[in-house]
């Protein structure tokens, strides 16, 4: 890896530009710097940004945008304006109340890695927005690059050389005023040593990958909960493995623990990875994001010992020492990976925290891409219902289209009048579901794929629907009910970048999330969903 970015980075040009040979009256020569052929050559005008302190295990972040026209009022980038953004790690800046990026060369780094002097491949992205706002003329992520910072009197000297997903060259440069927003901590910390001894317990499969599967442990004591998300061998029969597991910046390998973070997601928070959540007296929320340290498991048969010994990003020590039962719940079987064990009528009469976004032609089908979301409100008991649609219009004013929808068939994208039949695709839950039994934060640990079978929709317009549906699960169960009700609408055929580290994808960036208007449904509309489905 290292040869072939020392190569590309040579072929793209030294630090301060092209240079070239001019010959001089005195028949000495001297250099002059000129613009290479770049295939993308921008020059931007504009700095935003925000810093977020110390990231776990690695530099301090400055989450950067260098563009030609501002971002609107919503956070949202503008028709005809051209944006790249660099998620830079850095050393400490000197003035922490006044955060500025320390001046210096910046590397591409790996994917998920955050060390000093790198800027992650993760978020980093370059995009022009169409005049109309329909698309994007330059989508691009980077696989190779670096970006040289210099500090010139009060401002700043950004000069970048990058190359994109496609081996196209893109030179950008700034110089100005630079400045970064930092806000306090989103979330309240715990503010004491906590030792949590369990009253329950209990583990939850999320994903397998290569023969390593992901597990999320909970462990649960009066008003203080520990989740501790946990890379071991996938066991079909949900044993844990026994061993030391550590806290990993980039966990994946067995015997790992995920840091823990929490995201502002429109205001809303969305605790991550390894984490204590404790609510005091007076009902207020504090979070333990989890930095460093280990936990341990001891025992076989259904029957462990588990010891844990964290330290939170702020200092904290939280111990925790768990005996008793413990299996690893909802792993896929190899006859499905629906959780039903028998014919199952939905329990929607408290699906109140209804959503409804689209997405335009994004099958390239021909029809409008419709995603629905319908659940409880957070602690309510009932069950939900995802739907993943294509209808016969591409109209979004007038809503998802009245009629009978059947499935697509297997490895065939969805047609107007169809829709995605649900799967578990790679640790995610996609297409169409039954999810059931939610818990913290609006995850689900019951669900099951609609595999054949008919929906029925009716628009009666202003936003009521009802929806009626009698599906099959990959077990041969039957899961069927209705629902009427209003649904809260989004368009995403036409946003491109929003200006929130929390919204951006890897790939790419996604618009705003749009929070529930209903402070009772705390969780914006694709994140209220379980830890299997991710968003589109």
């Amino acid at each position: 890896m290292a040869a072939a970015f020392i190569t590309a980075i040579a072929a793209l040009s030294v630090p301060t530009g092209c240079v070239k040979e001019l010959p001089e009256d005195d028949g000495n020569s001297t250099t002059d710097t000129t613009d290479c052929d770049y295939d993308y050559e921008f020059e931007a005008t504009l700095q935003s940004g925000d810093y977020y302190s110390a990231a776990i295990g690695g530099g301090h972040n400055f989450y950067t945008w260098l563009s030609d026209m501002p971002f609107d009022a919503n956070g949202y980038t503008q028709s005809g304006g051209t944006y790249y953004l660099f998620d830079l790690f850095s050393p400490a800046p000197q003035d922490p109340d006044n955060p500025m990026l320390p001046a210096g060369s910046y590397t591409l780094g790996e994917p998920g890695a955050i060390d000093e002097f790198t800027f992650t491949p993760d978020y980093s992205l370059g995009i022009t927005i169409n005049e109309d706002g329909t698309a994007r003329t330059m989508d691009a992520v980077f696989s190779e690059g670096t970006l040289d910072i210099s500090i010139e009197g009060d401002g700043y000297v950004f000069d970048a050389r990058l190359v994109d997903q496609d081996g196209k060259t893109h030179h950008v440069t700034y110089r100005g005023p630079a400045a970064w927003h930092s806000d306090p901590l989103p979330y309240t910390p715990i503010g004491d040593d906590l030792n949590i001894t369990p009253t329950d317990a209990f583990a939850q499969y999320i994903s397998e990958d290569d023969g390593i599967m992901c597990v999320s442990i909970r462990f649960t004591d009066a008003g203080t909960t520990l989740t501790a998300k946990a890379y071991m061998p996938f066991d079909e029969n949900g044993s844990l493995a026994a061993g030391t597991y550590e806290v990993t910046v980039i966990p994946s390998d067995a015997m790992t623990l995920s840091p823990g973070e929490i995201l502002d997601i429109s205001g809303e928070l969305l605790p991550l990875g390894t984490y204590a959540f404790q609510t005091d007296g007076t009902g207020t929320a504090h979070y333990g994001p989890v930095h460093t340290g280990s936990m341990i498991i001891s025992g076989s048969g259904g029957q462990y010992s588990i010891e844990c010994d964290f330290t939170t990003a702020e200092g904290r020590s939280i111990a925790c020492t768990y005996s008793g039962e413990m299996t690893v719940s909802g792993i896929p079987s190899g006859d499905g990976f629906s959780t039903l064990e028998g014919d199952y009528t939905l329990d929607l009469d408290n699906a109140v925290c209804s959503y409804a976004s689209y997405f335009g032609d994004d099958y390239g089908t021909g029809g409008g891409a419709w995603y629905l979301m319908i659940a409880p409100e957070e602690g309510v008991p009932g069950d939900g219902l995802q739907v993943d649609l294509v209808g016969n219009s591409l109209d979004f004013e007038a809503g998802i289209p009245s009629g009978t929808y059947t499935a697509a068939p297997e490895g065939v994208l969805p047609e107007p009048g169809q829709y995605y039949a649900g799967l578990y695709d790679d640790g995610n839950l996609v297409g169409t579901m039954f999810l059931g039994e939610f818990y913290d934060y609006g995850f689900a640990s019951q669900y099951a794929p609609a595999t054949c079978g008919d929906l029925e929709i009716t628009n009666h317009g202003d936003g009521l629907y009802t929806l009626s549906f009698r599906f099959l699960d990959d077990k041969g169960n039957t899961w069927d009910g209705e629902w009427t009700g209003t649904l809260l609408f989004d368009d995403y055929s036409t946003f491109a970048a929003a200006a929130s580290r929390s919204t951006a994808c890897s790939g790419g960036s996604s618009a705003r999330l749009r929070p529930s208007p209903d402070e009772s449904c705390l969780v914006p509309a694709h994140l209220y969903m379980n830890y299997f489905t991710t968003v589109r």
